[in-house]
């Protein structure tokens, strides 16, 4: 799940969702632009702190702040972003990268359930 702030949009092209940040019709040129946002449980809207978020096939990556939020510097291109969190589902994201913008981040927690579970102590 996410959530796009003013620069950002998101639609579905060919079965996949596209989520594109900055303006088409903004800068033409090549080099890497800002994209920040929050990532939040999506029950309570808390901050999820620590998650990774790393885009596939390169060495871009970055961890979240103890208020959920990140920022990372992608080329004009579209990204596949993964973030993943303890406890929580990962979310894996397409990109297509046009400029500078927000992209937050919902994530869902993981219910496990346990069959057994053994308790031991020593005197």
């Amino acid at each position: 799940m996410f959530s796009v702030g003013d620069t950002s949009r998101s639609f579905i092209k060919d079965q996949e969702q596209l989520h594109v940040v900055g303006s088409e019709n903004g800068y033409t040129g090549s080099g890497s632009f800002s994209i920040r946002g929050y990532v939040r449980d999506v029950r309570n809207g808390e901050p999820v702190v620590g998650a990774s978020l790393q885009v596939e096939g390169n060495n871009i990556n970055t961890v979240t702040d103890r208020f959920g939020f990140f920022t990372l510097m992608l080329p004009r291109d579209t990204s596949i972003l993964n973030v993943q969190n303890i406890g929580m589902d990962d979310v894996q994201l397409k990109l297509l990268v046009y400029g500078n913008g927000t992209l937050n981040v919902n994530m869902q927690p993981r219910i496990m359930t346990l069959k057994n579970v053994m308790v031991s102590a020593q005197k």
